[in-house]
């Protein structure tokens, strides 16, 4: 092919293929806007769960904070890391525990009594109870004998402090599950796709089994708690009825959905990787008082 007839042939499929974007264009543009309908309500409630829990002073600070960095990264690209998510982990059982003694209100509740060490003592051993026999054994603890009872006999603190421990145990329930998905994915990534025989997959799904019993178990756990929780609250008290409300919300049930692999590492540049919106067990919000502090932990594969 000669120069000049090799320019015509380019030329002319460079003129085809603007022709046919042309064309297509209608097309596509309601194709995207379909497509953009369906991510505006994902969007919309993933932002929502991030502005409910923040007050106007707030997002007042944080918009600044955005504009004093766009000015900043002309001459420090530094600046953009405050867009880094800051990973501070909620309190678990332990920690709830020792600031409870201590009269700590950092991640708990004020209590008008302080509660003894033994009292939480049994409070935490019954939650470890549940550990073992949830299905078959009622504890005796103020979320089974129900929050009427434990009103009219003085014992509101230790429903308070229940409370806080039943919140704690479901924040190490959440970080069990997280972990469990990302050792899956690994495992999946790692060894299922690159086995080199059958012997080493059958071993891999074997693995992956172990990792599906750990997840379940906390899952069961963490219902099982979250339950503990709802019975913590009188339904006649207004106050309390909110905040059931707002916590229920915080912690929302773990469905199926929530529990999904991702079996590959997905890069900046991976096509439609910014609507992939991840479930919010990973995007986990300890409380919705304002003045909160967000948790936003991103995991290792997804």
């Amino acid at each position: 092919m000669a120069t000049s007839h090799r320019k015509e042939v380019i030329d002319a499929h460079m003129q085809d293929s603007n022709w046919m974007k042309l064309c297509r264009l209608p097309k596509s543009l309601v194709d995207k806007w379909e497509e953009s309908v369906e991510e505006y309500t994902a969007a919309k409630e993933a932002f929502q769960e991030i502005d409910r829990v923040a007050n106007e002073e707030e997002c007042a600070e944080w918009k600044q904070e955005i504009l004093d960095a766009r000015e900043a990264r002309k001459t420090d690209a530094s600046a953009m890391d405050i867009f880094t998510p800051k990973k501070i982990k909620p309190a678990n059982k332990t920690q709830v525990r020792t600031a409870l003694l201590n009269g700590d209100t950092t991640h708990t509740v004020s209590l008008e009594n302080p509660i003894s060490a033994d009292l939480l003592a049994w409070l935490s051993l019954g939650i470890s109870i549940d550990r073992q026999s949830p299905e078959q054994l009622p504890i005796l603890m103020p979320s089974s004998l129900g929050i009427r009872y434990c009103k009219d006999h003085g014992l509101i603190d230790i429903v308070l402090a229940e409370r806080e421990l039943r919140k704690g145990e479901m924040n190490e329930c959440l970080s069990g599950v997280r972990d469990g998905i990302d050792t899956k994915s690994y495992l999946y990534y790692a060894r299922v796709r690159n086995a080199t025989s059958v012997r080493k997959s059958l071993r891999s799904f074997s693995e992956i089994r172990m990792v599906d019993h750990s997840v379940a178990k906390y899952v069961q756990l963490y219902m099982l708690s979250r339950t503990a929780l709802a019975a913590l609250y009188d339904p006649n008290d207004p106050e309390d009825v909110k905040k059931k409300s707002d916590d229920l919300v915080i912690y929302k049930p773990i469905t199926k959905s929530n529990l999904t692999v991702n079996t590959t590492i997905l890069e900046a540049t991976t096509r439609s990787a910014r609507n992939k919106h991840p479930s919010w067990i990973w995007t986990f919000t300890r409380t919705s008082e304002e003045g909160s502090t967000l948790y936003n932990d991103e995991s290792t594969w997804e």
